[in-house]
C-alpha cells in the first residue's frame, strides 16, 4: 500500500527484529534500514543513493547489514551500483555528489582522505579525493572554512590555514 500526498508518502513493508531498533524508548528503523528505504527512494538517483550510503558509513553503518537488506530489498542495480561505490571516507553530500558525477563518467575511481606525504615523511594533508597523488580532487563550499577554525579563531585565520593548505597542495 503506498499512500502520497503533497507534503508526505507512506510506503508499507515488512519489518523485520534486525530493522527495528530503540532509540530512548521509542521505536524506529535501523540506520541501515532506514538508509537502504532512503536510498531507493531517492529521486537523485546514483548520486543521491551514494550520498545516503557515505553518509550512514559515516555514522557507524555495518557494510555488511547494508548489503544483506539491499539484497533482501531487492534493489535496483543503482543502489546496489551506489552500495558498492560508498565510503565512509566522504565528509559530506557535496563530496559524496562530487564522486557520483565522476563515476558516472565513467573516470576512474579515486581514493578518499588519502595521505599525501611530503619529501620528509611528513603528512601534507589528506584531500578529498586523488588519483595516486598526481591528481588531486577537492570539493569546497564556504562551510569549509568553518570546519577548519579552532577555538578563539578569526574567519580569517581559517581562511588563511585553508589557502595555505591549497597552496602546498599544489606545490
Amino acid at each position: 500500500v503506498r499512500v502520497r500526498s503533497e507534503f508526505r508518502r507512506i510506503h508499507v513493508a515488512i519489518l523485520y527484529p534486525g530493522d527495528v531498533v530503540d532509540l530512548g524508548g521509542q521505536c524506529a528503523t535501523s540506520l541501515e534500514r532506514t538508509a537502504v528505504d532512503v536510498a531507493a527512494a531517492s529521486p537523485m538517483g546514483f548520486a543521491g543513493a551514494l550520498a545516503v550510503f557515505d553518509a550512514a558509513l559515516r555514522r557507524g553503518a555495518h557494510p555488511g547489514v547494508l548489503a544483506d537488506l539491499v539484497r533482501r530489498r531487492g534493489a535496483t542495480g543503482t543502489v546496489r551500483l551506489a552500495l558498492r561505490h560508498s565510503s565512509p571516507c566522504a565528509d559530506g553530500v557535496g563530496e559524496s555528489w562530487c564522486r557520483a558525477q565522476l563515476l558516472a563518467a565513467r573516470l576512474p575511481r579515486p581514493r578518499l582522505k588519502h595521505p599525501l606525504l611530503d619529501v620528509c615523511g611528513e603528512v601534507l594533508a589528506e584531500p578529498d579525493m586523488d588519483w595516486d597523488g598526481s591528481i588531486l580532487g577537492e570539493f569546497d563550499g564556504a562551510a569549509r572554512f568553518g570546519r577548519v577554525r579552532v577555538p578563539g579563531d578569526s574567519p580569517l585565520s581559517a581562511a588563511w590555514r585553508a589557502i595555505a593548505r591549497d597552496d602546498r597542495l599544489s606545490d
